[in-house]
């Protein structure tokens, strides 16, 4: 229960833009819960809201390494990969995202840049 409120508080500040914030609760989630690839997710997000690419594709690494069937993980890391100019691997977890959920135009969009 832990884990979960400390993730609402994270997505609260998320959402007021308070990143720092977040990326504290989402940090204290994956502590508190180390197996849920939703907590590594969020702060990926969080990371890559403030441009801090390399920490945002750690973290979207650790959740495709959680959940390799779960294309918001991959979705993340291409995303990390194009802030990181590293645009081979961006396609290519673009790629992998698509295998899995194939009709998202919003990959199919990013796939394409």
């Amino acid at each position: 229960a832990e884990a979960a409120e400390e993730k609402e508080r994270g997505n609260t500040a998320f959402a007021k833009k308070q990143y720092a914030e977040a990326m504290r609760c989402f940090s204290r989630c994956m502590e508190l819960d180390p197996s849920c690839e939703v907590y590594p997710s969020n702060r990926s997000a969080a990371h890559a809201s403030l441009e801090q690419w390399e920490e945002a594709a750690a973290d979207a690494r650790r959740v495709v390494a959680l959940k390799p069937g779960w294309a918001k993980g991959w979705s993340r890391l291409g995303a990390a990969c194009v802030g990181l100019r590293l645009y081979g691997d961006a396609a290519e977890a673009y790629r992998r995202a698509l295998k899995i959920e194939p009709d998202d135009q919003a990959l199919h969009k990013a796939c394409q840049r």
